[in-house]
């Protein structure tokens, strides 16, 4: 119940709806649906599934929460994995261009942002990095870099 006695409506966004009917058609897709209530489409839960090393071991958790102005706002992303990335703090906060507000668009769907942050999580995106450490030796010793995200996949991707 509102503060006012009114209670509140149930989150409600027609392009949600038809996104998530649009994704559950998609037979190839670099992630998973993982919990999606068709009554509170504000918080998706989905998982992730890069297609390249070291990455491609497992899956990744990830939560999208929407803003009552989807389309106009983009969703907020939260990685509930741990990932060894130059794009991913460890509380899970991710920097990601196409949901900043600056780039973020109305056409932009919903697979086209899990697309595009499976693709990410393969080719880190250097000039936005939040871990600063990851990215110089990302540059500097990317075989390191492999083994060490290797060896942290190992340890926390989802097993698939």
């Amino acid at each position: 119940m509102a503060s006012d006695g009114v209670a509140e409506s149930p989150f409600e966004n027609s392009r949600l709806k038809r996104d998530l009917i649009n994704i559950e058609r998609i037979k190839e897709k670099k992630y998973a649906l993982n919990g999606v209530d068709e009554a509170h489409l504000n918080r998706w839960n989905v998982i992730l599934l890069p297609d390249k090393p070291p990455f491609n071991v497992g899956g990744y958790k990830v939560e999208l929460e929407f803003p009552k102005a989807f389309p106009f706002e983009a969703p907020k992303i939260r990685f509930i994995t741990k990932v060894y990335h130059p794009n991913v703090s460890e509380s899970g906060e991710v920097q990601f261009p196409m949901i900043s507000a600056q780039n973020w668009k109305p056409a932009i769907t919903v697979d086209q942002v899990l697309t595009a942050l499976s693709d990410m999580l393969c080719a880190p995106l250097l000039g936005c990095a939040l871990r600063k450490d990851i990215a110089d030796l990302y540059i500097s010793d990317p075989a390191k870099f492999e083994q060490n995200a290797a060896e942290f996949c190992k340890q926390h991707a989802e097993k698939i």
